[in-house]
C-alpha cells in the first residue's frame, strides 16, 4: 500500500495503480482506505474494474453496492456525431437522441455548455439529453428503468448519474471537466448514493 499510495502520488494519472492500492487495502483489511482509492481512481479514468472492486469493498463493510448501470439504446450523444440514429426500440431514447440539436449551439467541442441556456442549467450535454429524455418521457407511462435517474435529478445528481453510472468513453471530455469542478459531489454519490 506504501508503495503504491508513492505511485499514484509520482504518476497521477494511471487509473490502474489506485485499482492496485484499493487491492492491497482490502488485503490489509481495511476498506474505508480500499474505497477511497477506489473513488481516486474512477475519478482519473472510471475503468469496469473499479466498480468490481466496490462491490467486493461494500461486502467488507456490510452494504451493498449498485452502480445502477443500463443499457442505451441510441448512440451517446456527442459534438462530433454526424448523423441521428435510426430507429430507436426505446421510445423515450428517441427524446435523448434529440436533445443534441436543442443545446449544441451552446456547447463547446467537447459537449461541455458554454453559452448559457435560459431553458437549463446542465452544463454538459450529456447531462442536458438526460434531462430532456427525463422531462419529455415523464409525460408518457413512467418507465421504472428510469426511476433511479429521476431519483438523482430530484437530488441534483443527475451528472453524477450521467458520468460514473453510465460512463462512456464518449463522454470523457466532458467527465473530465466534472471530476474537476465536481470531486467532493463525486465522492459523496459514490460513498453514500452508490454504497448503502
Amino acid at each position: 500500500a506504501e508503495w503504491f499510495t508513492h505511485c499514484t502520488r509520482m504518476v497521477p494519472g494511471k487509473y490502474v495503480t489506485y485499482h492496485s492500492l484499493a487491492e492491497a487495502y482490502i488485503m490489509m483489511r481495511e476498506p474505508e482506505k480500499a474505497m477511497n482509492a477506489c473513488i481516486d481512481g474512477i475519478m482519473v479514468y472510471p475503468d469496469v474494474s473499479f466498480f468490481t472492486t466496490l462491490d467486493t469493498i461494500a461486502v467488507m463493510m456490510h452494504k451493498t453496492f449498485n452502480r445502477h448501470w443500463q443499457p442505451r439504446y441510441c448512440e451517446v450523444n456527442t459534438m462530433r456525431q454526424v448523423t441521428m440514429p435510426g430507429n430507436i426500440p426505446n421510445s423515450y431514447w428517441q427524446y435523448y437522441a434529440t436533445a443534441r440539436e436543442k443545446i449544441a449551439d451552446q456547447c463547446d467541442s467537447s459537449g461541455v455548455i458554454v453559452k448559457q441556456a435560459g431553458f437549463t442549467d446542465a452544463k454538459y450535454l450529456e447531462t442536458f439529453s438526460w434531462e430532456f429524455m427525463l422531462k419529455r418521457s415523464s409525460a408518457e407511462s413512467d418507465h421504472p428503468e428510469l426511476a433511479f435517474a429521476r431519483k438523482m435529478e430530484a437530488e441534483g445528481m443527475l451528472d453524477c448519474y450521467c458520468f460514473i453510472s453510465m460512463y462512456h468513453y464518449y463522454l470523457h471530455d466532458q467527465f473530465s471537466d466534472f471530476v474537476k469542478r465536481e470531486p467532493e459531489k463525486i465522492r459523496r454519490y459514490i460513498g453514500e448514493v452508490l454504497i448503502n
